[in-house]
């Protein structure tokens, strides 16, 4: 299988099969990206591309709550991302299942957040397991990686204002 390099100076970004991974450092504390990863109050401040709002529909952070968020780009149109929390060891990782309205009918993805502090930074790693390597080349042509790189840069400068 080839692995595909599409990530940036700033965030590793690798695509294999129908596997998506992705890390990023902070310079903020662990509490401090996942208080910004996890609360209602602060995602809207960095989900989605730059001139994107997000809305919060719900954010029930723990084994079996559900998730839903609603992002709307400059250009107009919304779709709701939403799933379920597997697995959370609070402050460390989260597990979760990730589809979208656009389509109700598909396998949703799981996304695995795995933060980790070393001298007052924070490595976020993210991964994500599509239901298959074609969805995931549909993810990535409609510009997912680009979108993710604009997201994290986002998450950076709001975890350094709340650090």
């Amino acid at each position: 299988m080839t692995i595909r390099n599409l990530g940036d100076e700033t965030t590793t970004m690798t695509a294999e099969g129908a596997d998506l991974k992705m890390e990023r450092s902070y310079d903020a504390a662990a509490s401090v990206v996942w208080d910004a990863l996890t609360s209602a109050e602060h995602i809207p401040g960095w989900w989605g591309p730059r001139g994107t709002t997000a809305k919060v529909g719900e954010m029930d952070v723990k084994a079996g709550g559900k998730w839903a968020v609603t992002p709307a780009a400059e250009q107009g149109g919304t779709i709701t991302f939403s799933g379920e929390f597997k697995e959370v060891v609070e402050g460390e990782r989260f597990v979760r299942t990730s589809g979208s309205d656009a389509d109700p009918s598909g396998t949703p993805a799981v996304e695995t957040f795995v933060l980790a502090e070393a001298g007052g930074k924070t490595t976020l790693k993210y991964e994500v397991q599509f239901p298959s390597a074609e969805v995931l080349d549909t993810a990535v042509e409609y510009g997912m990686a680009q979108g993710v790189i604009e997201q994290f840069d986002r998450l950076a400068e709001l975890a350094a204002k709340l650090g």
